[in-house]
């Protein structure tokens, strides 16, 4: 009954960013076509009127100047665009996902806390939520490179375009972010993310719970929860990197137990319908 209830109100979470989440979808999709086609063309421009003004052959071109390859892509303004957009959309929506409910014409958070069901799945409903748009649009991400690759072929001429190796492609600072080579630097990208969605969560709490005197406490617990987060990073020198990683997901899933704790006691002793 518990999980039923849960998967009732995570389908419901859902339903309401679902066509918000295919515009969002469009967007990106736009900004990276964009991108590839906007550098192909320059590239192909470029090296044109480089071998035609200097005489030179495409060889000679390469060896000095270099190929297009997908890290080109992977540096073009319009990419990095599509990547801080899907970033900036779902920091927002941490605190939209609370605030619609509150600020809403009819108080619709006070409904969903009369639920014959415990108030933790209002909380886990929301935070599953949060976790699944970003897997989906990572997931959209990897549907995107073949697409832009193939659109990027069509363009730059064989001779001038050179494939990137997997591995070296994927440890790109953006791609390794978003699809990290291991699963210790997974569990740290996605525990982190995890971690801070969480503490935001608890901090939206207290303000509801207290006020003015909620945000003080809310920045307060937010500053010293990231505050702990960053300690290890000062014993890089004397700890492996894989120690001081295994220690901040340590830390990360303590604050994600004390976070949702905390939030489980707003709810249910705090905020009152």
């Amino acid at each position: 009954v518990h999980a039923m209830n849960f998967v009732k109100l995570l389908n419901f979470e859902l339903k309401r960013f679902i066509k918000f989440w295919f515009a969002l979808a469009l967007v990106i999709t736009a900004l990276q076509i964009t991108a590839a086609i906007t550098s192909a063309k320059w590239f192909v421009k470029y090296s044109t009127d480089t071998i035609n003004r200097e005489q030179m052959e495409v060889s000679e071109f390469l060896l000095n100047y270099g190929p297009y390859t997908m890290g080109t892509f992977l540096n073009t303004s319009f990419f990095m665009m599509s990547i801080m957009l899907a970033a900036v959309v779902i920091f927002i929506y941490t605190f939209f996902i609370w605030y619609r409910d509150w600020l809403g014409k009819s108080a619709f958070m006070y409904r969903l806390l009369m639920l014959p069901s415990t108030r933790l799945h209002v909380y886990t409903s929301k935070l599953a939520t949060i976790i699944l748009i970003t897997l989906g649009l990572t997931g959209l991400q990897l549907i995107l490179l073949p697409i832009v690759k193939a659109i990027t072929q069509s363009i730059v001429p064989p001779e001038l375009y050179i494939d990137d190796n997997i591995v070296y492609l994927f440890s790109t600072p953006v791609l390794a972010l978003l699809f990290p080579n291991s699963l210790l630097e997974g569990v740290f990208i996605y525990g982190l993310g995890i971690a801070f969605v969480t503490m935001t969560f608890t901090a939206i709490l207290c303000e509801r719970s207290f006020g003015i005197r909620g945000i003080i406490a809310a920045v307060v617990y937010v500053a010293a929860g990231i505050g702990v987060l960053i300690i290890p990073l000062f014993f890089t020198e004397v700890l492996y990197v894989e120690k001081v990683l295994a220690i901040i997901i340590a830390i990360a899933v303590l604050l994600i137990a004390i976070s949702t704790w905390l939030s489980h006691y707003l709810l249910t002793r705090k905020i009152t319908v």
